[in-house]
């Protein structure tokens, strides 16, 4: 087969809120001949549809999409992907969740007195729960070993777990990724559903200004200490470690 007939690789990454995956995505942007599909689930047999498309001018279709945005309705996968997961240890995840959607929904009062459990716009499970069944519904009905990143490995060796993620899901990697322009323009070209495109016309990103302006995977924060936090920040945290502690141990190591 000529390159010319070679078929896009395509590859979804699963992940929760708050957890690099903004950051990844607009990096895998400039591998050449790619597409970008940015959280596209809204219509789900419109979705399906989409991404299971043909891209025959396209070295890689990437799609980046919230497995809480799946819910249950694993009908709606599409066919013809690899499958990855991006996470991220809750106490950053939930912490930098609360403190974006406090800054929407109620910036003139106290940080501290915004509960996460019943302010925040939290799904069921907390976004941990809702990755992790679908990480075993994937393992049972898709492939048994799809590839699991952790952010902050991601930001602690960049060239070597990007290269390495690269490898497993048959994306083009050079070193050139590793730094990338930093200005938001390669967003407008990513697909998505409308009421994100309507959003990117805004220039409204609230919840992901850092990363889009982002131009290198920097090196991770300090992990919040758990006696800065309140009961019912350590309560949604201690409901989503063990989501998170089983699919750390799977994750891939360079």
């Amino acid at each position: 087969m000529s390159s010319a007939e070679r078929k896009s690789s395509k590859v979804i990454l699963w992940s929760t809120p708050r957890s690099l995956s903004t950051v990844l995505t607009k990096c895998l942007s400039f591998v050449l001949k790619s597409v970008i599909w940015f959280e596209p689930y809204n219509t789900y047999k419109w979705c399906k549809e989409q991404l299971e498309a043909e891209y025959r001018d396209k070295s890689v279709v990437f799609v980046q999409a919230k497995a809480d945005a799946l819910s249950t309705r694993y009908d709606a996968i599409p066919r013809g992907y690899k499958h990855s997961f991006l996470i991220r240890n809750p106490l950053k995840v939930l912490l930098s969740w609360r403190k974006a959607v406090y800054k929407i929904m109620k910036p003139d009062t106290a940080l501290e007195t915004f509960k996460l459990s019943t302010e925040s716009q939290l799904p069921p499970g907390y976004f941990f729960k809702e990755m992790y069944d679908l990480y075993q519904y994937i393992k049972e009905n898709y492939e048994s070993n799809p590839i699991i990143l952790d952010a902050d490995d991601l930001l602690m060796n960049p060239g070597g777990v990007l290269k390495a993620y690269c490898n497993s899901m048959d994306i083009p990697y050079t070193d050139d990724l590793l730094h990338w322009d930093p200005s938001g323009d390669v967003i407008m070209t990513w697909k998505t559903r409308s009421i994100l495109l309507k959003l990117q016309q805004l220039a409204d990103f609230t919840f992901i200004d850092k990363a889009i302006t982002s131009s290198e995977f920097l090196k991770p924060t300090k992990r919040p200490s758990r006696e800065d936090l309140t009961e019912d920040d350590l309560q949604c945290i201690d409901f989503c470690m063990p989501y998170y502690e089983k699919m750390y141990e799977k994750r891939l190591i360079c």
